[in-house]
């Protein structure tokens, strides 16, 4: 069971000019769900502690259609969070260190 937490501020994308409106949850064991997320709006879906994905913070120089830009970006056990997702990740961490 997902117990739903806040909402947090929504998140435009540049690619497609979408606003993501994120909704924090928790999930006390996720091993234990089977998690079957939409295939046309979801890759892969990550479980990773709030101390690895802090750790894994770098603003990183990214190219992205031939522009180069300087983004803030999560690198965890080999998978690179970028973009929108990074962003909402951000906006997370930086609420659960205040909480």
């Amino acid at each position: 069971m997902v117990e739903i937490g806040e909402a947090l501020p929504p998140t435009a994308t540049f690619a497609t000019g979408y606003r993501i409106h994120p909704v924090v949850g928790r999930i006390p064991h996720p091993g234990e769900l089977d998690l079957r997320p939409n295939p046309a709006e979801v890759e892969t879906v990550l479980t990773f502690s709030l101390d690895l994905l802090r750790e894994g913070y770098a603003i990183r120089r990214l190219v992205r259609r031939g522009v180069a830009v300087h983004t803030p970006t999560y690198e965890v056990e080999g998978h690179l969070i970028w973009g929108a997702t990074a962003r909402i990740l951000g906006d997370f961490l930086e609420r659960s260190e205040m909480a």
